[in-house]
Formats: structure tokens, sequence, C-alpha cells
């Protein structure tokens, strides 16, 4: 007996190995087999996630789904900065963390899958607001004229994330009314973004479908045979749902594929909508240690100008107290928190600022140039690609002084252990350029008056936390936890009110 269990050992050793081996290389490192094995798993998790179900995606379906999946895979660290749809997947998973939180909220509170919304986003733009088609579709979700006038949009306002998320939230979940009866409403009022929800429903139930494609599998009778159709479905419709399930199968898996974001639907805090009822808290309880004029503050920044802090004027010079490590920069979104900073970030040439001269270009041979193009070579970005000097001033602004970094780590952490959701920070550092920008929009803005002047955001030391989305509960938790941090010294708080209340944390 001993003997034959180990020969049935030696003979599943090397199954068990190889089994153990594909589950933890990349996608590149895996066979064309392991990879399609990969990908029909990775379906129906994506499928569970969007409508609770799986379905009986047939083999020519799902190879469809591979070859996009390959060709997005193919696109990784190729470091191509230009053309539509052929970019760096790194910049597109990038652009798409920046969009994520908006498009979630958005989603959420329309009673919409996120994923619906962020793979449609990144299948129609790959996250690029400023994308035009030729048939004057624009914005990340590439809305035409007639739906932004249907749902109420400006056409500008198809720039706008938030109001074209909430368009297509709104959009997606009329549709699924629209296939009710069908149980693959989700993915028919997906495709129903490109293909009209009529032409759809004809498609299925009146011509060319019988009854058990259309029982079995809608998406999978549509797509498998495209030439019962007209020419929109068959060069365009046809690839829509096993191209946003590919993006899907990216953007939720990056580790697999060598990409450095988090997934895409975990990416932004719940709306107040879905946060938890707590009816035995009915309002917020501010300690006095937040209610005050910011002493604290005042004399920590007062010290500091008397110590010659070189205020950064511009984003030159944020760019080098990033390359001296004097401020460090933050991920966009941890377990713990979520940035959404940076709303006014333009993607105009860099420019010096000072208070006689106003903003003016510096020389190319200067050295805040060169210290820019270094910044720039770190971030492996082009100055002179509108969107890439975008991204890098989206990333100089969410930068942090290392002891207001411990700080907001500190907050974070306890935050997300009690609620079990990320921390929605909304301003770190800033240039005085920036500030004094935001404060011709934002009458809530710390008020820059003077030259010599240092306002608490362009310190390094400051970060604010959004109260809007906050339950009362929640208000009061970071609240008792500021309290007890300014009791012992580390910190100077205020809750901030008016349209942009917020608690606003200066470490000391």
């Amino acid at each position: 007996m001993k003997n034959l269990c180990i020969l049935i050992l030696i003979i599943f050793a090397p199954c068990l190995t190889a089994n153990t081996q594909a589950q933890s290389n990349s996608y590149a490192d895996l066979t064309e087999n392991e990879k399609a094995d990969f990908t029909a798993g990775k379906i129906d998790e994506i499928t569970t996630k969007i409508s609770g179900k799986k379905y009986a995606f047939n083999s020519d379906f799902k190879l469809q789904v591979s070859k996009y999946v390959d060709a997005y895979s193919k696109r990784v660290g190729t470091n191509r900065k230009t053309g539509n749809f052929a970019e760096d997947l790194n910049l597109v998973l990038q652009r798409g963390s920046e969009s994520a939180p908006a498009i979630n909220q958005a989603f959420d509170k329309n009673g919409v899958a996120r994923l619906a919304g962020l793979y449609i986003a990144m299948i129609e733009s790959e996250f690029n607001s400023t994308i035009l088609s030729p048939t004057g579709s624009s914005g990340l979700f590439q809305i035409d004229k007639l739906r932004a006038k249907k749902y109420g949009l400006t056409l500008k306002e198809r720039a706008d994330v938030e109001k074209a998320a909430d368009l297509a939230a709104r959009y997606l979940k009329d549709n699924q009314n629209y296939f009710a009866e069908n149980r693959m409403k989700e993915f028919l009022a997906i495709l129903s973004w490109n293909r009209e929800a009529k032409k759809i429903n004809f498609d299925i139930n009146f011509k060319f479908m019988s009854d058990s494609e259309n029982m079995a599998c809608a998406v999978c009778g549509l797509t498998g045979s495209p030439t019962r159709f007209d020419r929109q479905f068959q060069t365009e419709a046809v690839k829509y749902i096993p191209k946003f399930l590919a993006a899907a199968i990216i953007g939720e898996n990056p580790q697999n594929f060598g990409l450095g974001t988090k997934p895409l639907s975990t990416l932004g805090a719940e709306t107040s909508q879905a946060a938890p009822d707590n009816n035995d808290v009915k309002e917020a309880i501010i300690p006095q240690e937040l209610i005050g004029n910011n002493g604290k503050q005042k004399t920590s920044l007062e010290i500091m100008k008397a110590q010659n802090f070189a205020v950064p004027m511009d984003f030159f010079d944020l760019a080098e107290m990033n390359l001296t490590k004097e401020l460090v920069e933050l991920p966009l979104a941890t377990e713990t928190y979520v940035l959404e900073v940076g709303g006014l970030a333009a993607d105009k040439v860099f420019t010096k600022f000072n208070f006689k001269d106003g903003a003016t270009i510096p020389a190319a041979a200067s050295e805040s140039q060169r210290k820019m193009k270094e910044l720039a070579d770190n971030f492996n970005l082009d100055l002179n690609n509108p969107n890439d000097r975008k991204q890098i001033r989206l990333r100089l602004l969410r930068m942090i002084n290392p002891k207001a970094k411990t700080v907001l780590e500190e907050i974070a952490q306890q935050y997300q252990a009690k609620f079990n959701r990320p921390l929605r920070v909304t301003s770190l550092d800033r240039p005085l350029d920036y500030s004094i920008d935001l404060n011709k929009v934002d009458a809530g803005s710390f008020l820059v008056k003077e030259n010599g002047a240092i306002p608490p955001h362009c310190s390094g030391l400051a970060f604010d936390i959004a109260i809007k989305n906050l339950t009362v509960e929640e208000q009061n938790f970071i609240a008792n936890i500021l309290a007890e941090m300014e009791r012992n010294g580390k910190v100077d708080g205020i809750r901030e009110t008016g349209s942009s209340a917020a608690f606003h944390v200066f470490a000391l």
C-alpha cells in the first residue's frame, strides 16, 4: 500500500507543480492553453460581478475575448505615448485610475454595476476625454449629440467626467429595464451603448435568432453569425461585448499583466447614498480642539517663514522638491485612502511665476527646464505632449511632506478598519500660482494676499478630508481622531464649513 501511494504521488506531482506554476505566472508567461483557461475563468468572474450570473458563452465567443486580451497585453511596456488606442497600456490605466472614482460614484448612485461604466469608457476612449470621433461623439464615454440632448447634457458637459458618467449610468439603467425579461439584460444594455436597443431587440426576437440561441446566450447568438445582421453590427457591434470583457479582465487584474494600478472598480469610496444607516447618531459633534483659527498652524508657518522656507511658486519648484525628496509622491489609491486632487491641472506649457513678472516661460537651457526634463524622464513622460504635461501636474499635486504622510496614513488606516472603505483625501500640496488660480474658482480656498505668504498647502504639511460623502458617524469618528492627535501635539485640525466643507489637517 505504501508503494502504491508513492507511485500515485510520482504520477501526479508534475501536474500539481505545473498548475501551481501556471497560477503564479504573469499572463505573458502562460502557454496558449493556460491563457485560454485564464480568460475563461475571468469572464465568469466579470459577469458575476456585473449581473450575479455566469453565462454559457461558447468556445468561439471566448476565443474572441482571448484575442482582445492578447492584443491589450502586447501594449504593456511599449513606452508609446501617442496615437489613440495605441499607447502603452500603463498610460491608459493611469488615466483610468484618475477617472474611476467619479465613474464608480455615479454608477453606485444609479444602482448600475461599476464595471459597466468603467469598461465602456475604456473601450470607447481609453479614458481620454479629448478624443472626438468623426461622427461628433466626444468625452470619456463618446456621447453623441442626440444622447446628450435626451439626457439633459450640453455638448460641452460631455467632457465633464462626473456628468458624463451619470448620463451613462442612467442610460444603462433605462436599457436594463428595457431588456428586463432577458437573463442577459445587463450585457444587452452594455451593447446598447453601441447599437440602438430597439435594433438589438429586433435582432433577438423577430427575425434572425432561434429560440434556443435566445434562451441559452443571447450575446452568443448575436455575435456567432454576424453576417445575419446589418453592416453596423458586422463592423462594430459584433466586437463590443468581447472587447468590453477583455478590457474588464485587464482593468480588474492589472497585477497579472505587469500593470502598476489597482483594480479600477476598487477606487473611490462608496457614495453617501450607499453608506450604512446610523439611526442612533443624529448630528455631527465638533470637538473643541477643531474649533478656532488654526493658531498652531499659523505659528508653524511663521517659524517656517523665519527659517526662509522656499515656497514652491510654480510646478518647476515642485519638480525640484520631488527630485530632492523634500516631498514624496503618494499613490492615487490604496486600500485605506483615495486621492481626489488636481481639479485645475492643465496641459499647457510649464511656466515660472513671481509676483513682479507673473507667468513666464524660462529659457530652454535654464536649470528649471533641465530639472523638469529630468523629472519627466523619471516619469517616462514627454514634455512636448499636452496629455503628459497634465499627468506631470497631477503627479506633482499628489506630493506631501513625509511627516504629513505619516499622519494621513494613520487616520486612513483607522477609518478603513472601522468602515471597510477608503478615506477620500481632497487636497495635498500646491504651488503658489496654482493656489492663486484656485482662489478664482473656490471662495473657500486659502486666499493668497501677498508675496512672502506661505499658504498651508504650499508648505507640504497640510491635507484635507472631504466631508460631503461622509455619514454623521464617520464625521464624528474622524473628528475624534483629530482631536486626540491635536491634544498629543501631532496636528492642528479644523472642521471647515461651506461649499468645500472638509477636515483641514496640518502636521506639526
